[in-house]
This record gives structure tokens, C-alpha cells and sequence, in this order.
């Protein structure tokens, strides 16, 4: 004779707390890597604003228009500043023949998961060292 058997309902709790213990698992392993890849897609976004303020500058010059330091308005651009960043350029000053050397700046803006971090880049960029970029400490 066959005695049908109980459906099991719900769940146990070595159940819940195996998934319990799995998920805690993937946390700890994710949440570092998701928070290098939004630090270093911060940067990258830092850079190219960098060579876009660049190439605004230098395309300014080229014009033969005078360019102030740190004037936004004097190469045709706003301020790239986003949600991590802010940044200046300076090296540059009134009548200049050759912008020779120059640094865009870049600083975290205070609140943000960036604002320990400054950098910058240098043009033209020389053989060495074109790059700053300093982590926290």
C-alpha cells in the first residue's frame, strides 16, 4: 500500500540562509570591482574633457583670438564640469604668441566618490610624465 505524500510548502531554513550566505558571497566580490570600473570610468570621462579643452584652446589660438587664463568664454566652450569634476586650464595669459605650455586641470569636486583626486594633463604633452593623476592617500 501506498501512502501519498505531504507537498512541501515554503522554503527551510538552512534553504535561506545557504542563499543567504551565497549572496553575501557575491556582494563582497562585486561591489569592489563595480566601484573600480565607475572610478576608472570617471577618470577616462576626465580625460577626454581634458583633450576637448585642449583642442579648444588650441583651435582658439590658431584663430589668432587672445586667451585669458581659466576664461571659459575665450575658447568658445562652457566648463566641462559633470558630476565628478572640475576643471580650469591655465599657463595661458592675455596676448600669447605660442601657448607653449599649458595644463588642463582637473580636481573632484568635493562630495563625489572622486573628490580626493586631482590630476591634470600638460600640452603639448612632453616625452615624459604627460599625466598627473593623483589617488588618495
Amino acid at each position: 500500500m501506498h501512502t501519498p505524500h505531504k507537498k512541501h510548502q515554503g522554503v527551510t531554513l538552512v534553504e535561506v540562509i545557504v542563499v543567504a550566505v551565497i549572496v553575501g558571497i557575491l556582494a563582497v566580490v562585486a561591489i569592489p570591482v563595480y566601484l573600480g570600473y565607475v572610478q576608472s570610468s570617471a577618470i577616462k570621462s576626465a580625460h577626454g574633457n581634458c583633450e576637448l579643452v585642449a583642442a579648444a584652446v588650441m583651435f582658439n589660438h590658431n584663430r589668432g583670438l587672445d586667451i585669458d587664463a581659466n576664461s571659459w568664454s575665450d575658447i568658445g566652450i562652457t566648463s566641462p564640469d559633470d558630476e565628478f569634476w572640475q576643471y580650469g586650464f591655465d599657463g595661458i595669459g592675455g596676448n600669447v604668441s605660442m601657448p607653449s605650455n599649458y595644463a588642463v586641470t582637473v580636481e573632484g569636486k568635493p562630495g563625489s566618490r572622486m573628490s580626493d583626486f586631482t590630476g591634470g594633463k600638460f600640452y603639448p604633452q612632453p616625452a615624459a610624465n604627460q599625466d598627473q593623476w593623483v589617488p588618495p592617500q
